[in-house]
């Protein structure tokens, strides 16, 4: 049984270990990270392209049951199994995921779990902002505090080991259409798969 107030207390403890600094180095790959869902199963899929020419470098797939249904602001423990499963195969500089990152109201979104509990630098991506987050300007404020950035039709926030301003310049850099390239593609094979599987 999924405990809420066990979950926010994880959470919380999570967010504490958030690492906000810039990145040392250009990262040479990137890998984006998305799952979608079909009847009782989870289609995960990480695309590693290098940087910054975008290049297809992998693609890893994991398929399972999810361990908890939906529930808002609790993403992490429903798909960090997944991306656990990715993240044995899937290693790269740095890391695309979908869903927000400190753009949270404990400052820790699917981009923050999962980035604080594998130490890497990740960078949250998401189409729509949580009930209290506030946008002026293109910047997203909670607390009177900028915590993510609009750029196109979605919202950019960290996760981990990275600053905001390193996050949306490389963001800018590897969106050509509607989501950043990593991200468009795993977005498109995980649905493309979880629309084909016959769930058996």
């Amino acid at each position: 049984m999924f405990n809420i107030e066990k979950a926010i207390n994880a959470q919380i403890l999570i967010s504490r270990k958030i690492i906000e600094k810039k990145l040392e180095k250009e990262p040479k790959t990137i890998c984006g990270m998305d799952i979608s869902y079909k009847n009782d199963f989870g289609y995960g899929v990480a695309v590693i392209l290098s940087y910054p020419d975008l290049k297809l470098i992998d693609v890893v797939i994991t398929k399972k049951k999810p361990p908890i249904p939906y529930l808002p602001t609790f993403l992490g423990f429903r798909e960090i199994p997944f991306l656990f499963e990715l993240i044995k195969k899937a290693k790269s500089d740095l890391y695309i995921i979908n869903g927000h990152g400190i753009c949270h109201p404990r400052r820790c979104g699917i981009a923050t779990h999962f980035g604080v509990c594998f130490n890497v630098p990740t960078i949250g991506i998401a189409k729509k902002l949580i009930k209290g987050f506030k946008l002026v300007n293109d910047n997203v404020l909670f607390n009177n505090e900028i915590v993510g950035k609009k750029y196109k039709n979605f919202y950019i926030s960290i996760g981990n080991l990275i600053t905001l301003e390193d996050a949306f310049n490389i963001i800018k850099n590897c969106t050509k259409y509607s989501l950043p390239e990593p991200l468009r593609l795993a977005h498109n094979i995980s649905k493309n798969i979880s629309r084909d599987d016959k769930n058996e």
